[in-house]
């Protein structure tokens, strides 16, 4: 009966390996992705980035349907609610008091406007504002889009990202 078992065990495993697709040296280019739609109920949280043991790590929270990404901004500018800072999350944005404006009508080009220095902004700082936003105007527009074309506009000038890059 164990022999039986073990023969077909090796015939499955045979009928598997000889599906017909043939190996591939390194990755196979296959053009860029399409815009996908978004799913579920997304437009029900809201996505805020925080640094959580020196990486960027995404936080939700209740919401009740899309939120604007100038929206989004401002309450990631709150910093972290009073549960995510006891479970070791914080910012490295600055404090700030003013308008927060962003330019998110084109989906591969975005720009945020913030009442703060952007030019010595750490990395994490400018990943969590450039993640937020991009999940912010995805879940607004309902669609999935990498933004080619960052820009971080500050009190010190701007600077260009290279978006949502989370490590």
């Amino acid at each position: 009966m164990k022999r039986l078992a073990k023969l077909g065990a090796l015939a499955a495993l045979l009928s598997v390996g000889a599906c017909g697709v043939q190996p591939t040296e390194g990755a196979v280019p296959a053009g860029t992705a399409p815009f996908l739609p978004a799913t579920g109920t997304e437009s029900d949280t809201l996505v805020l980035y925080f640094v959580l043991d020196g990486r960027v790590t995404s936080v939700t929270r209740p919401a009740s349907g899309p939120v604007p990404v100038g929206k989004a901004l401002s309450v990631l500018l709150r910093g972290p609610d009073f549960e995510a800072r006891a479970n070791g999350y914080g910012t490295e944005l600055p404090w700030a008091n003013g308008q927060i404006g962003s330019d998110d009508q084109d989906p591969r080009r975005m720009a945020i406007s913030v009442p703060f220095p952007v030019r010595t902004l750490s990395a994490n700082a400018v990943n969590q504002l450039t993640c937020t936003a991009t999940t912010a105007a995805t879940r607004l527009n309902r669609v999935s889009y990498y933004v080619a074309d960052f820009r971080l506009n500050g009190s010190d000038g701007s600077i260009a990202s290279k978006g949502c890059l989370t490590n």
